[in-house]
C-alpha cells in the first residue's frame, strides 16, 4: 500500500484492509480520528504480525497534527512567551466546537457532532 486515503463505511473492513495490506519492512504511517480506531487498528495489526511493526506509526490525527506541526515548534513558543518549565503533552480544547452557526443571511447550519 503505498500513499492512500481510505474513507468508507463502518464495517466495511477498512482496518482489516490496511492491517493485512500493510508493508512491515517499510515506513508506515496510520491516522485514525478516535482513540477506539487506534485501538483496532493496533489489535488487528498485533494479531496480524505478533506487534506492531518497527516502521510503524499508528496515531489519531490530533496526535499527528501535533507531533508533526506544533512539537517542532515548542521551543520558539517557550521563548516567546518567556515560559519556564514549558512541558506539554498535546492540545486540549477549553471549549466544545460550537453547534449552531449562523450565515450572512441569518440561516443557521447545524453540526450535528
Amino acid at each position: 500500500m503505498d500513499k492512500r486515503i481510505i474513507l468508507a463505511v463502518a464495517g466495511s473492513g477498512k482496518t482489516y484492509h490496511i492491517c493485512n495490506e500493510l508493508k512491515p519492512l517499510k515506513r508506515n504511517l496510520i491516522i485514525a480520528f478516535t482513540n477506539q480506531n487506534i485501538k483496532n487498528i493496533k489489535d488487528e495489526l498485533i494479531k496480524i504480525h505478533g506487534d506492531i511493526p518497527k516502521n510503524t506509526r499508528v496515531m489519531t490525527f490530533s496526535k499527528f497534527i501535533y507531533n508533526f506541526y506544533l512539537l517542532p515548534y515548542e521551543s520558539l513558543i517557550q521563548e516567546q512567551f518567556f515560559a519556564t518549565d514549558f512541558n506539554s503533552d498535546g492540545v486540549y480544547m477549553a471549549d466544545s466546537p460550537v453547534r449552531r452557526l449562523k450565515n450572512s443571511k441569518g440561516k443557521e447550519y447545524t453540526n450535528p457532532n
